[in-house]
């Protein structure tokens, strides 16, 4: 089954979108955000739910606000914090 074209095609998502859910293409998976505003107070850029599945999670964030913003990143499951680390712009 083709991933992307012709008929019958397996995915129904867009590969280029962005949203704040979890897409699945076969026995993959990715989310993009795409650019989020925040305002000094906790912003949700992601959420979702697995399927019954295990999960290899490869994350990249960045920062493109104004010089001296600093970003904390907080990544939760089932509610509990699994880790968090700042961005710090000079």
């Amino acid at each position: 089954m083709p991933l992307v074209g012709g008929g019958g095609a397996g995915n129904t998502v867009n590969p280029a979108g962005t949203g704040s859910s979890l897409n699945y293409v076969g026995d993959h998976c990715y989310a993009n955000s795409g650019g989020v505003d925040v305002d000094n107070s906790v912003t949700t850029m992601l959420e979702f739910t697995t399927e019954n599945i295990y999960a290899m999670v490869d994350m990249t964030v960045g920062n493109s606000s104004g010089s001296g913003d600093d970003i904390e990143f907080e990544v939760l499951i089932n509610s509990e914090k699994i880790l968090s680390f700042g961005v710090s712009q000079p």
